[in-house]
């Protein structure tokens, strides 16, 4: 932390052992400072976390991982795999009336093959809401189950409150990078909508009830080699969109 006038160093905190700060902005919310990162050369491929510290000290207050540990039930979504990956590497959002902080994670590790990782890998590829007193997960929706084509849902969260089918909604919307346009309850992570933004979206299909993903294996990567879309660069990535609530339009820079 600097002081804005003079660029004097008021503190300093460094993250734990084996620990990697990325480039996301840190996020200021209820006195608290949110940054992001990876873990390495610990289970599995490391994984990636959210790191809760003091506004004013710096004094270190709580971490979220994006991969579960011992003891969470999200654990049996590996199939016994070690589970690795969900980094994260772009700033959050935050819902001072809710106090909750609202980030995407970054695909499963190994990240090409889901052989040996069989069913959904939680907590990657998921929006997820905290508690930013107490880092607790309070809901997750997860885009892209099993991801085997580097599905990041690290697109930036845009918070709104807007009319969803004739009902005020408080909402989070996002352009994911599998090509789809999510609208969640930002309450409650409800599903509520998924549109393709792209022409050509073929990797899977979303449920519309449930807003569950379900790739299709036709479109895994193979030795031989698979053509689907969007590529592995993703229908939009980290160019942040814009929302406009007079109008009701959301821009986004996406790539066929």
């Amino acid at each position: 932390a600097l002081d804005a006038r003079t660029g004097a160093q008021i503190w300093e905190s460094r993250g734990g052992p084996k620990v990697s700060f990325s480039g996301g902005p840190p996020l200021v919310a209820n006195g608290t400072i949110l940054v992001v990162g990876n873990r390495f050369g610990t289970a599995g491929d490391g994984g990636g976390f959210i790191q809760a510290y003091d506004e004013q000290t710096g004094d270190y207050r709580w971490t979220w991982r994006a991969v579960p540990e011992k003891g969470d039930p999200a654990l049996d979504t590996w199939g016994g795999h070690v589970p690795g990956g969900g980094p994260i590497w772009i700033g959050g959002a935050y819902d001072p009336d809710l106090k909750l902080v609202y980030y995407g994670t970054g695909q499963p590790n190994p990240q090409w093959s889901g052989k040996g990782r069989p069913g959904d890998n939680l907590y990657s590829d998921c929006i997820v809401a905290l508690d930013v007193d107490t880092g607790k997960l309070k809901w997750y929706f997860q885009n892209t189950p099993h991801d085997t084509h580097d599905y990041d849902s690290t697109e930036i969260i845009v918070l709104a409150d807007m009319t969803f089918k004739g009902r005020p909604r408080k909402v989070a919307l996002q352009a994911n990078r599998n090509g789809y346009y999510y609208i969640l309850d930002r309450t409650n992570g409800e599903f509520l909508q998924a549109t393709p933004f792209v022409s050509r979206v073929d990797w899977g299909t979303v449920d519309p009830k449930t807003g569950k993903g379900i790739p299709d294996p036709a479109h895994e990567p193979t030795v031989k080699g698979t053509i689907t879309c969007p590529s592995t660069a993703g229908a939009t990535n980290w160019p942040s969109p814009a929302f406009n609530p007079a109008t009701g339009l959301f821009y986004v820079t996406a790539t066929e």
